[in-house]
């Protein structure tokens, strides 16, 4: 036969309440932080917002193993260089079909980071069209390749 130790007479709920019997804790030597003005609001809604995106980073190695990393590799010449890839609507709509196949977060980094070079470039007309772009397209990431040869950006080069 097995024996089970006795119940405990006292309730949980009553031994849950000890704790909150006590009296607490409280500091009266307390330093407010230095990090936080007090007084100022702290909505950034009054800031435009800026973007400036930063190069994913792939490792060192000389030789691509992706896609992604070609990608990467052309557009870091086109950064450098200051190239506008996007000058015309059509080669806008195309770049954007094109990395739109590499996924929506890789995709979409890559197309501001090429389109912020065109002087109508806006922050959130561009995330609204990779929107738009992310639904339907029969372009490829060839597409980009190609583009990007058309404005003298090869792996060459």
């Amino acid at each position: 036969m097995i024996r089970r130790p006795p119940r405990s007479t006292q309730s949980r709920s009553s031994a849950a309440s000890d704790v909150y019997k006590r009296q607490p804790y409280i500091n009266e030597n307390v330093v407010p932080y230095a990090g936080v003005e007090v007084g100022h609001s702290n909505s950034l809604s009054n800031l435009a917002p800026r973007f400036t995106p930063k190069p994913l980073r792939y490792g060192n190695s000389r030789f691509s193993n992706s896609v992604e990393q070609d990608v990467e590799r052309l557009i870091c010449k086109i950064e450098n260089r200051g190239i506008d890839i996007t000058a015309t609507y059509e080669d806008w709509i195309n770049v954007g079909f094109a990395l739109a196949t590499l996924g929506n977060v890789v995709g979409r980094h890559f197309f501001h980071r090429v389109s912020r070079f065109n002087k109508g470039y806006s922050f959130q007309q561009c995330d609204e069209k990779f929107n738009s772009l992310c639904r339907a397209g029969n372009i490829k990431i060839g597409t980009f390749f190609v583009i990007c040869k058309n404005y003298g950006v090869t792996f060459r080069s």
